[in-house]
């Protein structure tokens, strides 16, 4: 997914929205918030990324504030 979403194929943020929720380790789930910026006009990744701001590890969350900010 990450190889694909630096590609920029159509469709891959959908992945990267369960990888965020779903990764058991932190900083996979901060590379899915960090690549996540790049579709933050889809759907569903807004609120995803609002979520992520809440998660239990600061990296995360600082990745999904500044996924919001751009």
């Amino acid at each position: 997914w990450v190889a694909r979403a630096k590609a920029g194929e159509t469709g891959v943020h959908t992945n990267l929205i369960t990888m965020l929720r779903e990764e058991p380790l932190p900083l996979w789930r901060g590379v899915a918030a960090n690549l996540l910026r790049l579709w933050t006009h889809d759907e569903g990744v807004v609120p995803a990324l609002i979520h992520a701001t809440k998660d239990t590890n600061a990296l995360v969350r600082a990745m999904a504030a500044r996924a919001l900010e751009e």
